[in-house]
């Protein structure tokens, strides 16, 4: 593992940034960086960073199925040399959450749902 995230602060792994925070209390958004919310109660905490493992798999947003990561980074073009660092957002179960700056889980919207009381931030760099 890469280690715990800590709410409401910026994290910058591998060539990401990332912050999960309450969505009462949303930074200004700057160009690039990519805003979900999400349910508190549907995840785990505490949320973590670590790199990619065999078998691997995400439930990505708007998809049915779970996706095999190694192939969510050739559909993505991502390099070779830098998969098995790329940063991976899991919760306290290890139930992937997000390949971040890539994809997220069905955990996630891009609008803002009822429940939704948290939000994440992911940005490369």
């Amino acid at each position: 593992r890469m280690g715990e995230l800590v709410l409401n602060e910026w994290h910058e792994c591998n060539g990401v940034r990332v912050y999960i925070g309450e969505a009462s209390n949303v930074p200004t958004l700057s160009t690039g960086q990519t805003l979900y919310y999400f349910d508190k109660a549907s995840i785990t905490f505490p949320l973590h960073i670590r790199a990619r493992q065999q078998g691997d798999k995400l439930h990505c947003l708007g998809m049915t199925q779970p996706k095999k990561l190694s192939r969510i980074f050739i559909d993505d073009k991502i390099p070779l040399h830098a998969r098995d660092s790329w940063p991976i957002l899991v919760d306290h179960d290890d139930e992937i959450l997000a390949l971040l700056g890539i994809r997220v889980s069905t955990v996630f919207s891009k609008r803002k749902r009822a429940n939704d009381n948290y939000i994440l931030i992911t940005e490369r760099l």
